[in-house]
């Protein structure tokens, strides 16, 4: 039998993602069972950034520049990259 029509025998289907640019594609599925999994933007397979240029582990397109200086006024601790500090007048 082959319900499908596709030329491989039901009992010799294998079922699998078909989309080669998944992280989970498999080569020697016959069938796709719609189990394709693909890496976040700017992500690879593992995880790991694309694209992070200051290497400072943080995604380029996720960089969020700000103070990071924790003496500053303006100090923003989600800061990735560094910004402008506003540092408090001497009194």
């Amino acid at each position: 039998m082959d319900n499908d029509n596709d030329q491989i025998w039901d009992a010799d289907e294998i079922q699998g993602c078909l989309d080669p640019v998944a992280c989970n594609f498999d080569a020697t599925a016959t069938d796709s069972n719609n189990s394709c999994v693909y890496a976040g933007s700017g992500l690879d397979c593992a995880g790991n950034c694309l694209f992070d240029v200051d290497a400072n582990g943080t995604c380029d397109e996720l960089d969020l520049a700000g103070c990071m200086d924790e003496t500053a006024c303006n100090y923003n601790e989600n800061a990735t990259q560094e910004g402008d500090c506003i540092q408090a007048a001497a009194g």
